[in-house]
């Protein structure tokens, strides 16, 4: 089949593109990639058949802006180019469906939503006027995909869709097993990182108001010296900056590790002893609350990957994975006794639920449910 994927994103940012677009290859299909820039996937080592790249995003709020129409025209320029071409059409978020927009209907196509979304900007994320087309588009939809079972029933009721969505983890699946391709950039804090004495818990992930890792600092701080709170991730605005400065001065146990690109990232995880999932429901502008209730983080996958128990907030969409596989604690981030405790009993049972761990990461099959997906 040739396929057409449509990511009006940093592709190189969204790991589960890079596993889509790694498993359609593996399936056989042919792939066009329609997205900014396509140097990262040949950078990561991402296989396609082809990429329109239209240019990444210049700086200036006017230029920004105008450049959305720009990018609107690239994209749907290529769909009508494609016509009789593509067999299918697949947008990876619901910005690139509201970006592809009625080009679409030309196509078979599948709409692929990263987060649990309500509205959707008509045009910018802070504009208070949303539209109503991208709700239309997966309703007219072959597919919707989501990557989480209890989002895939809350975004049918919220878009009045005709069919339950299909679930596909957020399971990373565009690297080898044996190790990431080609040479670090960011060997030297990879061995720094192992070379610590100390029990690792790692954090990977951005900075925010749902993504507090201070309760967790302040309990790891109070264990003392046998274990040590490694942070990696983007701080793109002055807030976040400002956050992952004052957690590092504040604790002795904080690392800052930067951002890493994937899928350099993962070689982190394989020298730690656990890893950090901190959510928090907040009101946002555009998801739902219920996004980080439900959640479908890649970190889970990434964590499990190499065997690490995990310590996560107390929330549904995390707590169903701990208790069914029994690789990891949850917590009341409000106490930090509680954090305290989770940690002390993931010492104690550290070796069996490295084990759970591994398990679960190799209880699903992405490029099965890939081709699912793609079945008629």
């Amino acid at each position: 089949m040739n396929i057409a994927v449509v990511c009006e994103e940093q592709v190189e940012l969204l790991p589960p593109v890079l596993s889509l677009l790694a498993s359609l290859k593996r399936l056989g299909h042919t792939t066009t990639l329609i997205t900014r820039d396509g140097s990262a996937i040949e950078r990561l080592g991402i296989v396609v058949d082809h990429v329109v790249a239209y240019g990444d995003r210049p700086s200036g709020f006017f230029a920004r802006k105008a450049d959305i129409f720009r990018a609107r025209k690239a994209i749907r320029d290529e769909l009508r180019r494609g016509v009789g071409e593509y067999d299918l059409v697949w947008t990876t978020t619901d910005i690139s469906a509201r970006e592809a927009g009625p080009e679409l209907f030309r196509y078979r196509y599948v709409v692929q939503l990263m987060e649990l979304v309500e509205t959707v900007p008509l045009l910018f994320n802070r504009m208070p006027l949303h539209t109503n087309a991208v709700s239309e588009i997966a309703r007219r939809a072959w597919r919707v995909v989501v990557p989480e079972y209890n989002r895939a029933y809350m975004q049918q009721v919220y878009w009045n869709l005709p069919k339950v969505p299909r679930v596909l983890p957020n399971k990373p699946a565009y690297q080898r097993e044996g190790g990431e391709a080609g040479e670090n950039p960011y060997q030297d804090k990879v061995d720094a990182m192992a070379a610590d004495p100390r029990k690792v818990v790692l954090y990977q992930g951005v900075f925010g108001p749902d993504r507090d890792v201070a309760p967790y600092a302040r309990a790891i701080e109070k264990m003392g010296d046998d274990f040590a709170l490694y942070l990696m991730g983007p701080t793109s605005t002055p807030e976040s900056q400002e956050y992952v400065r004052h957690l590092c001065d504040e604790f002795s146990c904080v690392t800052f590790l930067g951002f890493v690109e994937p899928p350099h990232h993962l070689e982190f995880a394989r020298h730690a002893w656990a890893g950090l999932m901190p959510y928090t429901p907040t009101w946002n502008n555009r998801y739902s609350p219920f996004n980080a209730l439900y959640c479908a983080p890649n970190k889970i996958w990434e964590y499990t990957r190499f065997g690490l128990p995990v310590i996560a907030s107390d929330v549904p969409g995390i707590r169903l994975a701990l208790e069914s596989g029994d690789f990891g604690c949850v917590v009341d981030a409000g106490d930090e006794a509680t954090i305290v405790r989770a940690i002390e009993d993931i010492d104690a049972r550290h070796d069996e639920m490295a084990k759970n761990s591994r398990t679960y990461y190799d209880s699903v099959d992405f490029d099965a449910i890939v081709a699912d997906i793609l079945s008629e």
